[in-house]
């Protein structure tokens, strides 16, 4: 078997192409994610949920 033939693909420009491809695949996901959100409106609909998840108001004299 020759030495190195088999795995002559694996070159730093072939690991520096699969980092950007992660990166590039990451960021697309997670501009789908926060577009997902956005899209989906608010998180509390009824108001006693959204009540509880609003910070406590101050009281007037």
């Amino acid at each position: 078997m020759e030495s190195g033939s088999s795995f002559s693909f694996l070159t730093p420009q072939f690991f520096d192409a699969l980092i950007y491809g992660v990166i590039i695949g990451g960021v697309l996901l997670a501009a789908a994610r926060i577009y997902r959100d956005f899209k989906m409106g608010p998180r509390w609909t009824d108001k006693a949920t959204a009540a509880k998840a609003q910070p406590p108001q101050e009281k007037q004299p």
